[in-house]
């Protein structure tokens, strides 16, 4: 779900200025150039997941706390 929240973000087109939230329909205008952070998160999700399926789970953990912070996981 990680992985793919990053990568939903990540693809945002970044010429885009605002979206219409879901539901009630009102305005989130954008914030700084978020494209550059999510696809690095995007790159860290796909290694703390490989690093799972490779039984690694401290290095896994690791590499989610570069996301998360280091309460994770809790």
């Amino acid at each position: 779900m990680t992985r793919d929240f990053f990568k939903y973000l990540k693809d945002q087109n970044p010429e885009q200025y605002y979206w219409l939230a879901p539901g009630s329909k009102q305005y989130v205008w954008r914030s700084g150039n978020f494209e550059y952070k999510a696809s690095k998160c995007y790159n860290l999700a796909l290694k703390a997941l490989e690093y799972e399926d490779k039984k690694m789970p401290y290095t896994a953990n690791q590499t989610w706390r570069e996301i998360y912070g280091n309460k994770f996981p809790a």
